[in-house]
């Protein structure tokens, strides 16, 4: 029997927003890269480097959206 993940992956069509905002969910690949506006390939790049968090499961990178907006907003630059 298998068992249910503790950590569900996001729908691709939610049905409300809470889900969309909800930071409980993991991310795949595309999903991020579109967030960010880049390409896979360099979210690939930068979860080889180390520079992005991401959860290794199976053969395969996921990423949990907290922890993408966490990342995000660090890499924030103000002028003073």
């Amino acid at each position: 029997m298998k068992s249910k993940p503790i950590i569900q992956k996001r729908k691709k069509s939610p049905n409300t927003s809470d889900q969309i905002l909800d930071d409980k969910f993991l991310m795949e690949l595309d999903e991020v890269a579109n967030l960010l506006g880049k390409t896979p390939q360099t979210i690939r790049n930068w979860c080889a480097k180390r520079i992005f968090p991401f959860i290794r499961v199976g053969n395969k990178n996921l990423f949990k959206r907290a922890s993408v907006l966490q990342w995000l907003e660090s890499r924030e630059f103000v002028p003073v």
